[in-house]
């Protein structure tokens, strides 16, 4: 293994470890990771359906990165709203 990903697994032990002290069981963390990672796949495919389906009529594309994803999975149709309002904003 490469440097870099030693790093990047003892980071990811050392964020769980963290996470499983701080809320005081492991169980509960996962189960917060697991719906955060539900939110996250929900968003990806509204925005990839809003892109295909939205998209070819009007030439208006969000872009499909985590952060976006998650902010559509979890804020639902306001979500949505706020980033096309930001897109128009920062770059119309």
């Amino acid at each position: 293994m490469n440097l870099d990903l030693k790093f990047w697994l003892f980071l990811l032990f050392f964020v769980i470890m963290f996470f499983a002290v701080v809320m005081g069981s492991l169980k509960k963390m996962l189960f917060f990771l697991w719906y955060g990672f539900l939110y996250t796949l929900i968003g990806f495919l509204v925005i990839f359906l809003l892109n295909n389906v939205i998209g070819q009529y009007t030439d208006f594309y969000l872009p499909i990165n985590p952060f976006t994803a998650f902010i559509t999975g979890f804020l639902g149709i306001p979500g949505i709203c706020c980033l096309v309002a930001l897109k128009y904003v920062v770059f119309c």
